[in-house]
């Protein structure tokens, strides 16, 4: 009855609204097996945030894009730039990989290799798929959901948007697009310069000083046919960035700066039936922290990864997808002791037709690391269309997949360096292993409706953690951590002027121990309201994120109670003149007060207003 119910409840309401050209399972993605694939081919877990989405929505770090998507959830430490953590199903930060235009973001330097997503700006980015689930095959063994970032020009000739913005807490941002593109070359550039005064970030620093975040990132794309069939292309990505924040040694004036340098080279070859890519990844991170303006600690890493994809069409039946990939990291601790490992992977993934309805995919991945040898892992997929009446489709879903993830440089030192005593001290920590399922129904009918409800199911078998209670160190928990839950997401087109969203996300965690996974909400909910008029020159979208049943774990104090929330967002965009729009934006729009993470301040009621020109 539970399933029966919303679908029965969706294609009623469906027959009564205007048609709707756009199917959403016809749309084009490329991040589930690496490849151009549309979303009624794939049976994995997928989101597509689209460049009209991002524009709606106005905000101006990643974090909060992203947590607009079911399955997706976020805690971030005190506002713009301080430490936040965005958890795909409830796994951790460092299990989610993201890559803008292919390069891997990652940073090993952290404790884990960890995006360090609130250092990730949204200007200038076009699309972001998000795949969920563990997605280690065509990744890495170690993938629990994957981000794909992407900028790029949609038409030829030279295009690009200047925008400015002046907000709450003296925050101002400035950012400029500039693409050039035709049958040749494609060359795409984003700069943007991101300053804020900030707020206190902790509840408990009785100063209540600003804590102040600056962010420069410069980001280019280029790419050109340099014969028939073959391109070849360079990103380049510069981000640096400086934070304030409380609560380092017994003092609240504390600040770091963070600096990453990273270039992709890349070629393509396409014929008929095969295509190839190869292409070198070397990133550069620098960070740094201080306490009164005195240095307490600095780290440097740098992350290596080439990488090969090749992919042959069979017949209309069969295409093989074939990779190989080997990723280094090198890293300098505060020390100056030096620490570096190396992995390398290979895979294949067969992908079927069974029929023009009947799709699946399924693919093995074998990885050899330095340390701790050779692991296998998998993924199979199923995707099954059914038509309905007046172009009307229902598709079933289904995928598993299996991973691992070896310790961490830093995991490894921390345990067997001077911070760390009793069970911890010398431990000698193993790989996770990690498994998952899902399956759904997605149902769009022919004027732009959209149901879908997944049911999740994943571990992480002997997970690594750091001993929150006494600070030990890292731990290892011997047996399963546990995530499963349900995601639904509704779209419906009220009237072609006006576009109701819903998704909402059920997610039950548990420890070894029985204990629920601290910050990870069991329910979590966003809302959209989205209306287009004035012949399509004014734009109003009110969104709202809830969040319930959350906990945190406080050292000598244990298990308390995160704050249940309802944050309201509201932005309007007005066409002055051709390409020429005018924008206000109210963040947090019934001054909610809340923390994600105990004694961590989040933003009050906040306004800003700005303008960009497109041209």
């Amino acid at each position: 009855m539970f399933k029966r119910l919303p679908i029965a409840a969706v294609v009623a309401l469906s027959c009564a609204l205007p048609a709707h050209s756009q199917n959403k399972l016809d749309e084009i993605v490329v991040t589930s097996s690496r490849i151009e694939m549309p979303l009624r081919q794939i049976g994995t877990s997928m989101s597509v945030i689209t460049d009209e989405d991002i524009e709606k929505l106005g905000f101006n770090n990643t974090l909060d894009i992203l947590r607009t998507v079911p399955g997706v959830a976020g805690s971030n430490s005190g506002g713009l730039g301080k430490a936040s953590a965005l958890r795909i199903r409830g796994e951790e930060s460092f299990r989610t990989q993201i890559y803008i235009d292919g390069l891997k973001v990652s940073d090993p330097t952290g404790t884990q290799v960890t995006p360090q997503i609130q250092h990730i700006l949204g200007a200038g980015l076009q699309r972001i798929e998000v795949l969920r689930g563990p997605q280690g095959l065509m990744y890495g063994a170690d993938g629990g959901g994957v981000i794909n970032m992407l900028t790029g020009n949609s038409e030829e000739g030279f295009q690009g948007n200047i925008s400015a913005e002046l907000g709450e807490y003296d925050t101002q941002q400035v950012a400029a697009v500039l693409g050039l593109k035709d049958d040749r070359y494609d060359i795409v550039f984003t700069g943007t310069d991101l300053e804020s005064d900030g707020f206190s970030a902790r509840k408990s620093d009785l100063s209540n000083d600003e804590d102040g975040y600056e962010n420069k990132t410069a980001h280019l794309k280029a790419s050109a046919v340099v014969a028939d069939g073959f391109k070849a292309g360079v990103v380049l990505r510069d981000t640096s960035s400086d934070t304030e924040f409380d609560g380092c040694f017994g003092s609240d004036d504390c600040s770091s700066s963070f600096e990453q340098s990273a270039y992709r080279l890349f070629s393509e070859y396409s014929a008929d039936r095969l295509s190839a890519t190869i292409a070198y990844t070397s990133t550069d991170t620098e960070r740094e922290s201080f306490t009164s303006g005195f240095s307490t600690f600095a780290t440097q890493g740098d992350l290596n990864r080439i990488e090969a994809l090749i992919t042959y069409d069979a017949n209309e039946l069969l295409s093989l997808v074939m990779g190989a990939d080997q990723e280094e990291e090198d890293v300098i601790a505060s020390s100056g002791e030096q620490f570096d490992r190396k992995q390398t992977g290979i895979f294949a993934e067969a992908q079927f037709s069974f029929s023009d309805n009947f799709f699946g995919t399924i693919g093995l991945r074998n990885d050899d690391h330095d340390t701790f040898g050779s692991k296998t892992t998998y993924r199979a997929t199923t995707a099954y269309i059914i038509d309905l009446a007046n172009n009307a489709e229902v598709k079933l879903k289904a995928s598993a997949g299996t991973g691992f993830r070896a310790p961490s440089i830093s995991e490894q030192a921390y345990n067997n360096g001077d911070f760390a005593f009793g069970e911890a001290a010398g431990l000698a920590l193993s790989e996770e292993t990690s498994q998952g399922f899902d399956f759904g129904i997605e149902y769009v009918g022919s004027n732009g409706s959209y149901f879908e409800l997944v049911y999740f199911d994943q571990s992480v078998e002997d997970e690594i953690f750091f001993d929150l209670v006494q600070f030990q160190g890292y731990l290892q928990a011997l047996g399963d951590t546990d995530t499963s839950g349900a995601e639904l997401t509704f779209e419906l087109p009220i009237t072609t002027n006006l576009l109701f969203d819903i998704n909402y996300t059920y997610n039950s965690t548990a420890t070894t121990a029985g204990e629920t996974r601290i910050r990870r909400p069991k329910n979590v909910a966003n809302l959209g309201l989205t209306y287009t008029g004035l012949n399509d020159a004014l734009k109003l979208n009110l969104n709202m994120r809830a969040a319930r049943d959350s906990e945190n774990q406080i050292f000598g104090v244990g298990r308390v109670e995160l704050d249940d929330y309802e944050v309201f967002n509201l932005k309007a965009s007005y066409q002055v003149l051709d390409g020429f729009h005018v924008y206000g934006r109210v963040e947090n729009l019934f001054d909610e007060d809340y923390e994600e993470v105990t004694d961590f301040n989040t933003s009050g009621r906040a306004f800003s207003a700005g303008f960009k020109y497109s041209f």
